[in-house]
């Protein structure tokens, strides 16, 4: 009997060996059967499993504003600077050289001279006096716009003419019907020529100041280019603006 119980005792210890070497992932547990045999039970270990959530993303749309495109003070000036009118005139000098007082001018005349000569001014508005205000809200413009004056000065161009190429009366006189030369010479001098020629650009910027059909047209190109400019701005803003013109005459306003 004893050597039956070693033998059942060496096999218990056998056996439980043999099981706890068969599974990494599977505990087993001998227990007394109920009818007297052993048997194993698996102990399973469970693993918590984590709660894994897949976010959910929800598509927000936001509203986009479109683009408003508003005209600004700087480009309308640079527009006017650009608008202007480059005007060409070939004009004659008329002058006279008079004659001199004093004993050491004795029996000088006065001379009559001319001379031809190209000049060119440029016509077109005073950014300084432009003005431009915008309500938002109505999509109004008011711009003041001012009379066209001459830009800068009127100039002569020095190549079309020769200090030299002056016409001039002769200078003799009349005695008893007979044509003598002055005895005492009354020369017309580069100095002459060019006091007559800067007399003559006054009387050409008084002229095209008076000239009301040339300064209209000046303000009218203006005019139209900022039209353009501000309908090409409210065609990408897609916003119709109106323009208020308002016109002034006295650049001193």
């Amino acid at each position: 009997m004893k050597v039956k119980n070693l033998t059942l005792i060496s096999a218990l210890l056998a056996g439980s060996l043999l099981f706890a070497s068969c599974s990494d992932a599977k505990d087993f547990i001998l227990y007394w059967a109920s009818d007297g045999e052993y048997g194993k039970k698996e102990n399973i270990k469970e693993e918590e499993v984590e709660e894994t959530t897949i976010p959910t993303t929800e598509e927000t749309t936001e509203e986009t504003l479109p683009l408003i495109f508003l005209p600004e003070q700087s480009e309308v000036d640079a527009i006017c600077q650009l608008a202007t009118l480059d005007c060409y005139y070939h004009n004659v000098a008329r002058s006279i050289k008079s004659a001199g007082t004093g004993v050491e001018h004795m029996g000088e005349r006065d001379r009559k001279f001319w001379i031809e000569y190209d000049a060119y001014a440029r016509v077109g508005i005073d950014v300084n006096q432009l003005q431009m205000s915008i309500n938002e809200e109505t999509n109004e413009i008011t711009i003041i716009l001012p009379k066209a004056m001459i830009v800068g000065a009127v100039n002569a161009d020095p190549n079309s003419y020769n200090i030299n190429s002056y016409i001039e009366e002769p200078d003799t006189s009349t005695i008893a019907n007979w044509t003598v030369n002055s005895i005492n010479k009354n020369p017309i001098t580069s100095t002459d020529v060019t006091e007559a020629i800067a007399e003559s650009l006054l009387e050409l910027e008084t002229e095209i100041m008076n000239d009301a059909a040339l300064l209209n047209r000046a303000r009218e190109r203006a005019k139209d280019l900022i039209t353009s400019y501000i309908e090409q701005l409210a065609e990408m803003s897609d916003v119709e603006y109106t323009i208020n013109w308002v016109y002034i005459e006295n650049v001193n306003q």
